[in-house]
């Protein structure tokens, strides 16, 4: 199996954290804290799994 690849630098190397997201949606937002991501130690990409993505889209359009 492949190792995973950061889209941006081609590292391989991440590292998961809990931040502060801002999300945004037609120039509306939602400050999501604690959510958790995985991010590229070499260029900063920060990438979202798709629950995550999934669940923070339900609590923006429950509001």
């Amino acid at each position: 199996m492949s190792e995973k690849r950061c889209n941006t630098c081609g590292s391989t190397h991440y590292e998961e954290r809990r931040i502060t997201d801002l999300y945004s949606h037609q120039g509306k937002y939602l400050i999501v804290p604690n959510t958790p991501v995985e991010i590229c130690t070499d260029c900063g990409t920060t990438y979202y799994s798709a629950p995550v993505l999934k669940a923070i889209e339900q609590q923006f359009f429950a509001i």
